[in-house]
């Protein structure tokens, strides 16, 4: 292992200790367990050490063996420099979105008009919001800024909205725009810092994979081609499917290529004989793909 490949790492990780009386003392303490003497942990946490996995073991308690203390301290190096890790992602994230352009209207003095036409706009973007109508909403928080361009309410309702779309670095963006407007906004500075959190979170997660019963999918494809798929999460062959049923049911029993020609004809029809296939071969296709799709999310789920 090249000696000098974790030196980055390490100088980060002690600048995080350093900077952060927390996460310090929870090291601290840590260490301490671990027989370490307050010098060693100095020399450790501070000194020119090197990367965490090349430092020289400490003298120790005899009946602590020294391979269980070398296995623990690089567990913690590694949990150390995990934590500089998410600590880089977090300012990462801060940069890109101090770099995001708003496209927000110079500050200048409004009138009381204005400011009365801003927030009769902010009102009906937040109702747009209620109704699940985020580009309106957006547009109308655009034109209650152009009234208003310092109205901090404006900013934080605009950084809502991009949250609500996933649109993360804009929204910190906004909620920060918010806050330097109105220092004392206390709610914006709230959203600010919960979202970076749960970004730092997700980032860590895997997505689960839940696993699927292939005859339950398969089952409920029999009742009605398309449940299966909507039970196994997709929704858009599932919507697929329940569209092509609808068709074929319009075909048997109202259209000419249905029960109704039969009827008149006095026996099968051509179009009945048709119409009948089709619904059979949707039942198939439905059965199969979603048995299949099931046995391939259950595999997944099983190898996680």
């Amino acid at each position: 292992m090249d000696p000098t490949a974790g030196d980055t790492t390490t100088a980060k990780t002690k600048d995080i200790l350093k900077t952060d009386p927390a996460k310090r003392r929870q090291a601290e303490m840590d260490l301490a367990r671990m027989g370490m003497s307050p010098q060693e942990i100095a020399r450790l946490l501070d000194g020119d050490t090197g990367t965490f996995d090349t430092l020289a073991v400490p003298e120790v308690p005899a009946n602590i063996k020294q391979p269980q203390v070398k296995a623990e301290l690089t567990i913690e190096a590694m949990r150390l420099q995990a934590v500089a890790r998410e600590q880089e992602r977090t300012q990462e994230l801060v940069r890109r979105a101090q770099a995001v352009d708003l496209k927000l209207p110079p500050l200048r003095e409004v009138s009381a008009m204005e400011r009365g036409r801003a927030e009769k706009l902010l009102s009906e973007a937040a109702l747009l919001r209620r109704r699940e109508r985020p580009k309106e909403a957006e547009a109308k928080c655009r034109e209650a800024l152009v009234e208003n361009p310092g109205d901090a309410a404006a900013l934080e309702l605009l950084g809502d909205l991009f949250q609500d779309v996933a649109r993360i670095e804009e929204a910190l963006a906004a909620y920060n725009k918010a806050h330097e407007l109105q220092p004392t906004r206390t709610t914006a500075e709230r959203k600010y810092g919960n979202l970076l959190t749960n970004q730092e979170q997700w980032s860590s997660l895997e997505t689960e994979v839940i696993a699927r019963s292939p005859g339950l999918a398969l089952l409920l494809s029999l009742v009605l081609p398309g449940l299966g798929q909507f039970y196994n999460g997709e929704v858009g062959k599932g919507v697929l499917f329940v569209g092509l049923d609808f068709l074929v049911f319009y075909l048997l029993a109202y259209s000419p290529w249905g029960f109704p020609a039969a009827r008149s004809h006095g026996g099968f029809s051509t179009g009945l004989v048709f119409s009948s296939a089709l619904l059979i071969v949707i039942y198939l296709a439905g059965s199969i793909d979603a048995m299949s799709s099931a046995r391939m999310v259950s595999g997944q789920s099983g190898r996680n």
